[in-house]
């Protein structure tokens, strides 16, 4: 039977070296902190897209990942955010050798005489509507991920499918929605406040690490261009390195950043990426670009 284990997806950690942030106005005395500063009760939708090609020996490779949030601030206690993350869409594109999917959220498919393709791509469009939870510190730090088992377990029993279809979605989903990955993701989305006052001219550093499959080191200088009509563009310089033994990487990613400066909200977002990867046995390029639009719903 065909084993349908999600690819890695190597940038998606990378995706978005941005974040959600408050900041000082030069037009207003004293400012304020550069921090996390999202509203509670209010809530704020978020689309972000990743698109990767990677060669690999002699082939050439495609990931597209999109996917689109409400986030929701629904406690804060000791300078720390719990946010309801949901999911309003989702596509993962993938053309890895001979293997091709295509799931889209705006797409299901017929699950009348469903087979093992058309049962995956439902497992992840199923994702829509669910929700998990993060912990936020005021740096951007995120602490935790919670629900993820729950929305697992609900994917797999609305399935009906058989105990070994089953197992092989399980190992899918998770390895795609699990605490780790989550956090690789919202890490660099969040993880960037120097926490104080700035202005136009000033920069920070930035340090980050990606687990997973492909450790990698990232660390970022931001810098103020400038702070206007309550909007602050940031330019980010990630500097990527290699985290483990097995594998040497080398790579820089370049961005531009609109963020609100009450709120935090990211407005946009634009990225690009190229990495080297080494092993013993083989090399890899990556290229990808990325972006993120917020708004206040």
């Amino acid at each position: 039977m065909k084993k349908f284990m999600v690819w890695p997806i190597i940038t998606i950690a990378l995706i978005v070296v941005t974040g959600l942030q408050s900041c000082k106005n030069t037009d207003t005395p004293g400012g304020s902190e550069f921090k996390f500063n999202l509203e509670k009760n209010k809530q704020y939708d978020y689309d972000l897209a990743w698109y990767t090609d990677q060669e690999l020996m002699d082939r050439n490779d495609r990931i597209n990942w999109l996917t689109g949030y409400t986030l929701e601030v629904m406690e804060e206690k000791d300078k720390i955010k719990t946010l309801r993350v949901v999911y309003n869409s989702f596509r993962l594109y993938m053309k890895i050798m001979d293997f091709e999917m295509d799931i889209d959220s705006n797409k299901p498919v017929d699950s009348a005489g469903i087979g093992e393709d058309n049962a995956m791509k439902n497992a992840f469009i199923k994702i829509v509507g669910k929700s998990f939870s993060i912990k936020v510190d005021e740096e951007g730090n995120v602490l935790s991920v919670d629900g993820f088992e729950e929305i697992i377990k609900d994917i797999i029993d609305a399935a009906g499918v058989n105990e070994d279809m089953k197992l092989q979605m399980r190992m899918s989903l998770q390895d795609q929605f699990n605490e780790q990955e989550l956090k690789d993701q919202f890490a660099p989305i969040f993880m960037i406040f120097p926490n104080k006052a700035v202005k136009p001219g000033d920069s920070w550093q930035k340090n980050y690490r990606k687990s997973g499959k492909l450790p990698a080191d990232f660390s970022t200088t931001y810098t103020v261009s400038k702070i206007e009509n309550g909007q602050v563009t940031l330019g980010a310089k990630a500097i990527i390195t290699s985290a483990g033994d097995e594998m040497e990487i080398k790579g820089e990613q370049t961005g531009t950043l609109l963020v609100d400066s009450k709120t935090g909200m990211v407005v946009s977002a634009e990225f690009k990426q190229g990495m080297d990867a080494k092993t013993a046995d083989f090399g890899m390029k990556v290229n990808a670009t990325g972006s993120v639009k917020g708004k206040e719903k």
